[in-house]
């Protein structure tokens, strides 16, 4: 275990759950605008939908835990913007640490998973999404994340790209989440973006 990435973990776990506690109120779905809007005009560039644009993509979100960004407020604003499918990632319980994503329509509502995280039901189609929004704990100039320690994100992404090579993954934070510096191992996948209130690194 990296024991300068679990001392950033818990120095970025402690830091948003304060900046939560203390800005709840204002952490609305008008708040995560401006994240809807920029992710708008990313995915209008996907390569998918140059290609053919009346091809709805899917957007693979996820459900937020921990004070994570609320990424079903993103979702809900994408929603009235655009006519994106979405998915959400379901753990699996054979010991793989490769996600997998089945399709979310916020009226169908979700069933307990593992870590006790809401998901799909199995009987919503599993689907490989064209874009990723990943959450993390914090993130680096270069477009690297530090996120749990569980390396699901990293297996996901490079087993996604066998399917999809076009794949666009769109880390999503707070700007304060940011790290001068993340120690990388061999395994850790740079992101195309980190889109943060604030700003959008590219």
């Amino acid at each position: 275990m990296n024991a300068t990435k679990e001392a950033l973990r818990r120095f970025f776990r402690q830091k948003r759950n304060l900046f939560v506690k203390e800005n709840k109120s204002a952490l609305t779905d008008h708040f995560y605008q401006k994240y809807s809007q920029v992710i708008a005009d990313l995915l209008s560039h996907h390569p998918q939908i140059l290609q053919n644009p009346s091809r709805p993509i899917n957007v693979g979100a996820f459900y937020p835990v921990k004070n994570e960004i609320n990424c079903l407020s993103i979702i809900r604003n994408l929603q009235r913007m655009t006519t994106y499918t979405f998915s959400l990632p379901v753990v699996p319980t054979d010991g793989s640490r490769v996600l997998t994503f089945r399709e979310y329509k916020e009226e169908s509502g979700l069933v307990p998973g593992a870590f006790n995280i809401p998901v799909p039901s199995e009987n919503a189609p599993i689907v490989y999404p064209d874009a990723l929004l990943i959450p993390m704990l914090c993130f680096n100039q270069r477009k690297y994340r530090l996120g749990y320690g569980g390396g699901y994100y990293d297996s996901t992404i490079t087993s996604l790209k066998e399917k999809k090579p076009d794949l666009m993954t769109i880390g999503i934070a707070f700007d304060f989440q940011e790290s001068q510096e993340i120690p990388l191992e061999q395994h850790d996948i740079m992101l195309d973006y980190i889109l943060t209130e604030d700003r959008l690194l590219h």
